[in-house]
């Protein structure tokens, strides 16, 4: 449980509110909203008129996901922190790991599809042939606005990578002082993860990078199996194949 809980704390999508689906076979079929219900005034005695269907089903396929290490047994009888060492070393690359297939998950056999390749996701292109700089938030508070007009309330997240957290603090006004954000993008939580990569080809730059705006409550990711660590002492061993 403890070893849950801190992958978790290591996953920054998870930090920005996506939910852990838990499920126990190979497959799990679970409701999606794709629209509004659509409400209308009716007279007495008249018909009912209902909307379309907005819901359809999606389906969550089990992939596996795993981080291990090779240690003599003499560290590991000799160091007594070894195991919490290896132990934080581990759920960092597998929270770096859920964190890139949640954004960019090609969802190959192997992998999940990520936010960036889902169908019906709003991606707004910035830049011109040489790409773009940030001069102020308003390209964040378009995004939350986009969301709002699709009936999205909040609490809306964003994440975006070390670089850009960086130049959105170096950012000032007239006077030289702290840019002040929008409200509504005060308002939204950051969250930094160097998964999300500054060396994305734009036209002729190739120094482009992401910014993920959402409500990530609607962000799911299935878990299947719990979290578990498992040690073997069976020796790992290379074999060399060649002509005598």
């Amino acid at each position: 449980l403890e070893f849950r809980r801190v992958l978790f704390r290591s996953t920054q999508v998870i930090r920005a509110g996506a939910m852990t689906v838990p499920f126990d076979s190979a497959t799990l079929k679970i409701a999606r909203q794709t629209g509004d219900v659509t409400a209308a005034w009716k007279a007495e005695n008249a018909g009912i008129t209902f909307s379309d269907t907005n819901f359809d089903v999606v389906t969550f396929s089990a992939q596996m996901l795993v981080a291990g290490s090779k240690l003599s047994i003499e560290v590991v009888e000799d160091a007594p922190n070894i195991d919490a060492i290896v132990g934080q070393s581990i759920t960092k690359s597998l929270g770096l790991a859920l964190d890139y297939a949640a954004l960019y998950g090609s969802g190959n056999t192997n992998q999940p599809k990520g936010i960036r390749n889902q169908t019906n996701v709003v991606v707004t292109d910035l830049g011109s042939a040489a790409g773009y700089t940030l001069v102020d938030f308003s390209k964040f508070s378009t995004g939350i606005a986009t969301l709002m007009g699709n009936n999205f309330n909040g609490p809306f997240s964003i994440l975006y990578s070390a670089r850009t957290a960086g130049e959105l603090d170096n950012l000032q006004d007239t006077l030289h002082q702290p840019l002040r954000q929008p409200d509504n993008v005060a308002a939204a939580r950051k969250f930094v993860t160097n998964q999300i990569p500054n060396n994305l080809t734009h036209g002729s730059a190739n120094t482009a990078s992401d910014a993920f705006i959402g409500q990530f409550d609607q962000c799911m990711i299935g878990l299947r199996t719990g979290m578990v660590m498992e040690i073997s002492r069976v020796r790992s061993e290379e074999r060399r194949v060649g002509k005598e």
